[in-house]
């Protein structure tokens, strides 16, 4: 089973793919982990880059599996960004039916701006029900010039009533501190990441 993952072990996790876009831009800083977690030791992160010539963007891909009504459809996580500051990093979910690694195959179903969601972790939801019987890819995709980084956490695949309380989705890491970088103020410094 690919779902729970909570970025635990080894980066990226067995079956999982981490890469760079199309354009090649961004080749200093590619997902990795942070121990700036939801819950246990690690949490996936990709950090802002500030680049030249267009903007960088960094894929982290699920391994092939098949949602179903029975096993689960909405993929869930929780997550954060690092920046008090709202920058223009653009934040999206990616499937595909045909490859793990080939951009060409895979298609936009969400889009998150800085303004979805803050420094403080918070649950996320991507409803696949469109590809229930149907083997797919997903892609966890941060495009970004000196914007905001991402965190992503405890990711899990649901039926369509989570058992999630609200005491549970609110429970969030509030260790955040001003670090005062460069940038603006920010939360968990991950300048050294």
């Amino acid at each position: 089973a690919q779902f729970p993952e909570g970025f635990e072990g080894t980066f990226p996790p067995q079956g999982w793919a981490s890469f760079i876009g199309e354009n090649g831009i961004g080749t200093t800083r590619n997902w990795t982990t942070s121990p700036v977690a939801y819950s246990g030791t690690q949490a996936a992160f990709v950090r802002w880059q500030n680049v030249t010539g267009g903007l960088a963007q960094d894929w982290l891909v699920t391994p092939q599996f098949t949602p179903s009504a029975e096993e689960g459809y909405i993929l869930k996580f929780m997550q954060r960004q690092q920046f008090f500051t709202t920058y223009d990093a653009s934040y999206y979910i990616y499937v595909s039916t045909g490859s793990q690694e080939t951009i060409s195959d895979f298609f936009e179903i969400d889009t998150q701006t800085e303004s979805d969601f803050s420094v403080n972790y918070s649950l996320k939801e991507v409803d696949l029900s469109a590809y229930i019987g149907i083997p797919i890819y997903v892609a966890f995709v941060h495009e970004n010039d000196n914007d905001d980084s991402w965190y992503i956490d405890d990711i899990d695949l649901v039926g369509s009533n989570p058992t999630d309380t609200v005491d549970e989705i609110f429970s969030c890491n509030t260790s955040i501190y001003d670090s005062g970088g460069a940038n603006g103020n920010y939360a968990n410094n991950e300048n050294n990441v």
